[in-house]
């Protein structure tokens, strides 16, 4: 949900960026962060605090030119300006902002983080650097304001949001003559995104993530049912093979129940160990999702679609896929489903 935040700097003007650090927020490493913003000059956002006070900082400064910043805990430093479009002074402000923290060497050392930054979907400022050691936890947003004599004083950030597709691809193509389809296919590569157009023609997308229940069903509900169980494929042991680095993964409710299950899995769009982590424990989400399939027959609902979790008397579900059948006088959906695991 969007949400708006003013900031209003001390009524002396001090020539110093004044920061709303106690309004920082905890996001994904690699995330995507939108707003709107009238004014065309001293204001910024922090990204990457860290316990030691560090932090980055994006924006435009007095002169509305849009820099990069570096703190280090005692110095704030401007380590890069905008070499791509500097001039912001008359220009209707819808902003994003990327971090993202990348290795892209062979050793666990090598890391880099880049940030950029577009104004209405124009890039203004791209920059990347080594850096020694990665972020420590989640990276932290904040947001601030420059305490200028010519600046405009008390700003407000507005429609805030972060996207739900937070991971972003970097870069994406559509060959001549190649089905969209495909393309989509092979842009998320290495990333777990389901996909379908809807009736009204729009592409939904999303990660498999927790997701509030759209209709309970009773048992009176179901007209026929047919279940599956199936758990040769649930493994509870596995080794996530990155591009230079792994991580594994052990649940050890499912090693209980099922015994040692062990597997090797490779992708290699995954940088860095806590990706390569993460991956790990939605890849057993998803095999854990196949071992109970089934389908439901049922009165029609118009207002269900794939992808929307179901209560049943025999759990909660995932619909997987939904076929509408006309007879005399009634309209039956055959509703495929597989297992809710998301908690």
């Amino acid at each position: 949900m969007a949400y708006n935040l003013e900031i209003t700097p001390p009524a002396s003007p001090t020539d110093s960026w004044f920061k709303a650090i106690q309004n920082t927020y905890s996001l994904a490493r690699s995330c995507v962060l939108r707003f709107s913003i009238a004014t065309t000059k001293c204001w910024a956002v922090v990204l990457g605090l860290q316990e030691d006070g560090s932090y980055y900082m994006v924006g435009i400064d007095e002169n509305s030119v849009a820099y990069v910043w570096r703190y280090d805990g005692s110095t704030l430093n401007k380590v890069y300006s905008a070499s791509i479009w500097s001039d912001f002074s008359s220009v209707n402000n819808y902003i994003t902002i990327a971090f993202r923290e990348i290795q892209f060497g062979d050793t666990k050392t090598v890391y880099h983080h880049a940030i950029s930054m577009w104004n209405n979907r124009q890039l203004i400022i791209t920059w990347v650097s080594p850096v020694d050691t990665p972020l420590a936890g989640r990276v932290r947003w904040g947001f601030a304001v420059h305490n200028s004599t010519s600046g405009p004083g008390a700003q407000t950030f507005s429609n805030i949001e972060v996207p739900e597709l937070s991971s972003f691809l970097d870069w994406i193509s559509l060959d001549p003559g190649e089905a969209p389809n495909s393309a989509l296919q092979r842009v998320t590569e290495g990333e777990v995104i389901d996909y379908r157009v809807r009736f009204n023609e729009k592409l939904k997308a999303h990660k498999p993530k927790a997701r509030a229940s759209s209709r309970t069903y009773t048992a009176d509900d179901i007209l026929s049912k047919q279940m599956a169980s199936d758990i040769r494929g649930v493994k509870t042991h596995i080794r996530q093979h990155g591009a230079y680095v792994y991580a594994e993964y052990v649940d050890q409710e499912l090693l209980q129940k099922y015994g040692h299950r062990y597997v090797e899995l490779n992708n290699p769009y995954l940088m860095t160990e806590q990706e390569c982590y993460e991956y790990a424990q939605l890849a057993l989400k998803l095999m854990q999702e196949q071992a109970l399939t089934g389908s439901y027959v049922m009165h029609y609902n118009p207002l269900l679609e794939p992808g929307d979790r179901i209560t049943t008397p025999d759990g909660d579900c995932v619909i997987d896929a939904i076929q509408v059948d006309f007879k005399p006088g009634d309209v039956i959906q055959n509703l495929r489903v597989k297992d809710y695991v998301y908690g």
